[in-house]
């Protein structure tokens, strides 16, 4: 499954940069918008690192996206 493998390399990159876990369940990517679902002091994390990953994720594993909406 296409979407899978999508939100798999998206937690890889996610952990890479973070360093804790989040769940695939808690993603969700359509048109190029990542939206994130998880606890505040995550949102922060990734936040503080949000352009790092957005590039990563776009030049290293193909993932295009474009922002990142946190719920």
């Amino acid at each position: 499954n296409k979407n899978r493998l999508v939100k798999e390399k998206i937690v890889q990159v996610i952990r890479d940069y973070t360093s804790t876990t989040i769940s695939e369940e808690s993603l969700i990517l359509k048109d190029g918008v990542l939206e994130i679902t998880t606890s505040p002091a995550l949102k922060n994390e990734i936040r503080l690192k949000e352009e790092v990953i957005i590039s990563t994720l776009k030049l290293q594993k193909g993932v295009g996206v474009t922002r990142v909406v946190y719920k």
